[in-house]
């Protein structure tokens, strides 16, 4: 038991390992910042531990804008669909989602609608967690045992230290170990990831200086050709824009306002 005991230490001790950025986890919450206007909302969509369940979607305002925004969720797997809304800064929207898997959320600003991609993920344990859950059990059991019995044999305290060790282990091993597949995760492409080409376009086509032009950004799938509608939020967006002055001297950013 001694050596259970000096294990457990050890683990307490022992350094955290670093978050791994941008990864959005089986059950942690997605969070999606998108430009209306002139302001920017940051949507926070709660992850799930089970389906079917209520999809829990406030929104926190970055830069004032409207109040209210219209909220529908779309599964792309049966086609399903809810709809609700969330009042900027206070309380959150309850959306139902049946499974697990690729959804699609459209938000509505007054007159500007957003596109926003993502799964649903379902947490699933891994095999060895089955490992480490079994070895604690039976040491546990191992030394009730004992103790009822009022035995210190060999055997008793060996096979616990034992168990206790696997357990002990296994926990020290688990950042270390890959983790269960989601339910819900998108599958592995065989043919390696997809990538989108943009193209730009102005109106006016030839913007005059000090004069309003609107630049619009065409992404298409670069496999098919065809407007792209799997990308992937990174840095609390689908897409980023930037643009800059040939000098340097003008930088505009805007986070994306739809997913297609």
């Amino acid at each position: 038991m001694i050596r259970v005991l000096a294990a457990a230490f050890l683990l307490v001790l022992w350094p955290a390992v670093p978050a791994r950025a941008h990864v959005v986890e089986a059950g942690a919450e997605l969070r999606v910042t998108q430009t209306f206007g002139a302001g920017e909302v940051t949507l926070v969509i709660a992850g799930v531990s089970s389906v079917p369940a209520p999809l829990r979607v406030s929104a926190q305002a970055v830069r004032s804008t409207g109040p209210v925004l219209g909220l529908e969720l779309r599964s792309r797997a049966d086609g399903s669909r809810s709809a609700g809304s969330v009042r900027v800064g206070q309380g959150s929207a309850a959306l139902p989602v049946r499974q697990a898997g690729p959804y699609e959320l459209r938000v509505r600003a007054g007159g500007e609608v957003s596109m926003i991609p993502f799964r649903v993920l379902v947490p699933a344990s891994a095999p060895w967690t089955m490992v480490m859950d079994g070895a604690f059990l039976m040491a546990g059991l191992l030394v009730v045992g004992g103790v009822l019995a009022n035995s210190r044999s060999r055997l008793l305290v060996g096979g616990a230290s034992a168990a206790g060790a696997v357990a002990v282990a296994v926990m020290l091993l688990a950042p270390y170990l890959p983790p269960g597949q989601p339910e819900g995760a998108a599958p592995v492409a065989a043919a390696g990831r997809p990538y989108a080409q943009g193209r730009f376009s102005t109106l006016p086509a030839r913007p005059a200086t000090d004069v309003e032009f609107t630049l619009t950004l065409r992404l298409t799938d670069g496999a098919t050709g065809r407007p792209v509608d799997d990308l992937a939020v990174h840095h609390e967006a689908p897409a980023h824009l930037v643009v800059t002055s040939q000098d340097g001297a003008v930088f505009r950013r805007r986070r994306s306002r739809g997913a297609r």
